[in-house]
């Protein structure tokens, strides 16, 4: 009984394990932009989202854009969380806006960038004790701290979950590589590991030209819900261990 227990908990500890594994990267389906005037050139294909991420790219490896994250939803590291807006190529960019919004209830929002924002320009938002967060005087109480990215504007409300899209994907979410470093607004900054870049699709899925490059921002001090915290991944493995080695030293008597 004692080597089926041991089985049986080891089994349930890779189980968890397992659960909790990075998500397969949503491979992000692109069209053709309808932009032909960027930053990066006068085509359509300089005003695609690899093609403005490069141009932003001063060194180390580019971003691949079809390699994003798949992830959703996200909780803070600390205090405060920082976002740099990177750049917007859409018709709706003065009108457009950027935030976060509640996990569990999409309609409470706080928002970090209005319409017209100038690249370079950075948001802070600070997650306070009682559950409330601020952004400059905004305050928004009840909130938490495990949110979602929204996009909203003339064409639509879009957000990071694509459930609530109709299940289309309206952002792409790409994390540091600790190699890369993107000029934001003239400032170089190192797109570590603890970085995210999202870039957002401003139009209804049936109606847009699928080329994220509607708003891009850069946030530090989150990370994602789709991964564990290190402390239960350790506290994980040492499970797994320790039933690896019960199910061991019960074999040898």
């Amino acid at each position: 009984m004692q080597k089926q227990l041991a089985l049986t908990f080891a089994g349930l500890a890779t189980i968890a394990l397992t659960g909790f594994a990075k998500p397969a990267q949503a491979n992000v389906t692109f069209g053709t932009s309808h932009d032909t005037n960027c930053v990066a050139g006068n085509t359509a294909e300089a005003c695609s989202l690899q093609s403005l991420l490069n141009y932003y790219t001063t060194s180390g490896p580019q971003i691949d854009t079809t390699q994003d994250t798949g992830y959703e939803l996200f909780t803070n590291t600390g205090n405060s969380a920082t976002s740099s807006f990177l750049f917007s190529i859409a018709g709706f960019a003065p009108d457009n806006t950027f935030g976060l919004y509640k996990a569990s209830d999409p309609n409470t929002k706080i928002e970090l960038f209005g319409g017209g924002t100038a690249g370079g320009t950075e948001s802070e938002v600070s997650f306070l004790a009682n559950g409330a967060v601020q952004v400059g005087s905004n305050i928004v109480n009840n909130f938490g701290s495990d949110f979602g990215f929204y996009l909203g504007g003339p064409g639509g409300t879009f957000f990071s979950q694509n459930a609530l899209n109709g299940g289309n994907q309206h952002s792409a979410i790409y994390q540091g590589n600790g190699q890369t470093k993107l000029n934001v607004g003239g400032k170089e900054i190192d797109f570590d590991p603890g970085k995210y870049l999202v870039a957002f699709e401003d139009v209804s899925f049936l109606s847009s030209d699928k080329d994220y490059n509607d708003l891009v921002v850069v946030i530090d001090g989150v990370r994602s819900k789709d991964v564990p915290e290190p402390a239960i991944m350790l506290g994980l493995a040492a499970v797994a261990g320790g039933a690896v080695a019960t199910r061991r030293r019960h074999k040898q008597s």
